[in-house]
């Protein structure tokens, strides 16, 4: 029920903008198939924020997808955010500095600005790495940690998670006011 009927009339734009900030240098796999899901999905418009490096190999695969160049900086990085209805980080972000600033300054718009996000993959690393950024999750924000990736973000054991993990997912959505999901054999979804 809340995912709107499409209308007759509508366009591209009428449909949603997702930006996906996914994809490090020479690693465009994981942003492509986000994008592609985001389309699948039924997203009018698909804008990936990456490294140049990868605008040749993305834009042949999926030429209906929009490129941005990640170096630009945060003038740009603010723009991006403000042009789309929910942003994606991680996927194949990778974790260095400059991905860590990313996902932070990202993070950081989409709660100011009251823009949904979907944190995945080594945006979820990050996050495990700086767990100071939790100020910027809330009921905007959807994880979706595989176990490996819960292990990091609470502290515990696979094993530990593996035993409880439909308590684990509700209990750190409760901690930090998210929607998690959590993914192994059976996903649980909790908020």
């Amino acid at each position: 029920r809340k995912i709107p009927k499409r209308i007759a009339n509508g366009n591209k734009g009428t449909f949603g903008k997702v930006l996906i900030v996914a994809g490090s240098k020479g690693m465009c796999g994981a942003a492509y198939l986000c994008a592609e899901g985001a389309f699948a999905a039924g997203a009018g418009m698909v804008k990936i924020l990456t490294d140049e490096e990868n605008r040749i190999p993305l834009q042949t695969l999926l030429p209906e997808a929009m490129f941005a160049d990640d170096s630009s900086g945060e003038d740009t990085w603010s723009d991006a955010a403000r042009w789309c209805d929910v942003i994606v980080i991680g996927p194949g972000l990778g974790q260095s500095e400059k991905s860590t600033q990313k996902t932070e300054s990202f993070l950081s718009f989409a709660q100011r600005m009251g823009k949904p996000v979907i944190l995945d993959a080594d945006g979820l690393n990050l996050l495990a790495m700086h767990p100071q950024w939790k100020e910027f999750l809330g009921g905007n924000v959807v994880l979706t940690p595989h176990i490996g990736e819960m292990s990091r973000l609470c502290g515990r054991s696979i094993g530990e998670i593996q035993e409880t993990i439909a308590q684990t997912a509700v209990d750190y959505a409760k901690e930090t006011g998210t929607v998690c999901v959590q993914k192994d054999a059976c996903t649980v979804v909790t908020d």
